[in-house]
């Protein structure tokens, strides 16, 4: 409760300067003052608190601070009015209304940006934990987990999960990269299928139990004699029945699969447009 006090704390602390600073160079002090209402006071309220935390039980805290705390209810309570005033300033303030939509653009390439490199980065921690973790010695060539692809680029994890054969039984864990959908088999029991998860952190070691199924050929459907967790994934002559934990894990298994084959053979067909232009 006290790291979250103090976390929520700094990112109001941040967003309260960082706005207001360059709000107050488009509208004046009074107008900044409906717009943000009692923000600093909502920042010495929680670093008060933070402060009480620290050395008090969270109820001896609010307790002690219970007054202070209403400073929340006069936040909450002029929303409205500083929304109107917000969608005032939008249509009648043309420099008020550049500058926010300039900032929403930039803030939002900004995210867009600092999500993809978290992204690559978890990407590249999953592979390495594949390469470790994942027991498929009689592929030869060697296969190389985090290494480019043949057709498209950079190998990426998309999906991973625990499922079993359908008729078995038997408990797999599935890994469906961007290029091919591999089916492992655990060294040890996964009890809590649905709970089940891979991490960069998991210790868990897996065992190759089919062939990789290369996404060109592949395709994912459901029978009619299947039970709504069930389905099948097919490539070439190769077919095996699979079943989700749950209806809802069935749905995103096959979702993703569909949607990395489509993007496979899209790539594909894009680098082979290209080709044929070169000559």
């Amino acid at each position: 409760l006290l790291d979250t006090e103090i976390k929520y704390c700094r990112d109001l602390t941040m967003c309260y300067r960082i706005f207001s600073q360059g709000l107050h160079a488009v509208i004046n002090s009074n107008l900044a003052d409906q717009l943000f209402l009692n923000c600093e006071q909502l920042i010495r309220t929680s670093q008060l608190i933070a402060d009480s935390l620290a050395q008090d039980s969270p109820g001896d805290a609010f307790v002690k601070h219970a007054e202070v705390l209403r400073a929340y209810v006069e936040f909450c309570s002029k929303q409205q009015s500083a929304l109107e005033k917000l969608n005032e300033l939008e249509q009648t303030n043309a420099a008020f209304r550049q500058s926010t939509e300039k900032a929403y653009m930039l803030l939002k390439s900004m995210c867009a940006e600092i999500n993809s490199v978290i992204s690559a980065m978890d990407n590249s921690n999953m592979l390495v934990w594949a390469q470790q973790h994942i027991h498929c010695e009689s592929i030869q060539p060697p296969l190389v987990f985090p290494s480019s692809t043949r057709k498209v680029g950079p190998r990426s994890l998309l999906h991973s999960g625990a499922l079993q054969k359908q008729r078995s039984g038997k408990t797999l864990v599935a890994f469906l990269f961007n290029d091919f959908f591999m089916l492992t088999t655990p060294a040890e029991p996964i009890e809590q299928l649905e709970e089940f998860r891979i991490q960069k952190t998991s210790e868990i070691h897996l065992n190759l139990y089919k062939t990789p199924l290369l996404l060109e050929n592949i395709r994912a459907f459901q029978n009619k004699e299947m039970d709504s967790c069930s389905f099948e994934v097919r490539s070439g002559d190769v077919s095996v029945a699979l079943r989700a934990p749950n209806r809802n894990a069935r749905v995103f298994w096959m979702a993703q699969i569909e949607k990395a084959v489509n993007e496979y053979r899209g790539c594909c067909q894009t680098v082979k447009v290209s080709f044929i232009r070169l000559f």
